[in-house]
């Protein structure tokens, strides 16, 4: 797998994560998604225009992690939330 490939199916699992997080919490979906095409839009632009003397290598390292960073965070939310109805349906139960 390409770098390339890497970084943009990172990106594209954390987009995924927050068209999911739209049908649990639409106003955490919106501010996700503002997040997430702020911080892309401007790191994306350096990864492709101000890519010389090695300074891509940072760009994308960058890319990498804040996006595998809101990645972790997404799922960790959806998790608690999975436990968190789980709990509740079964006091609902008892």
């Amino acid at each position: 797998m390409n770098e390339n490939q890497l970084l943009y199916t990172v990106s594209i699992v954390c987009f995924l994560f927050m068209i999911i997080s739209f049908r649990h919490n639409w106003k955490l979906g919106s501010v996700n998604m503002i997040l997430f095409c702020l911080y892309n839009s401007i790191l994306y632009y350096h990864f492709i225009y101000d890519s010389n003397g090695g300074a891509r290598l940072v760009w994308w390292f960058f890319l990498l992690v804040v996006s595998g960073v809101h990645m972790l965070v997404l799922l960790i939310y959806f998790v608690a939330i999975t436990i968190i109805k789980d709990s509740r349906k079964n006091q609902d139960q008892k």
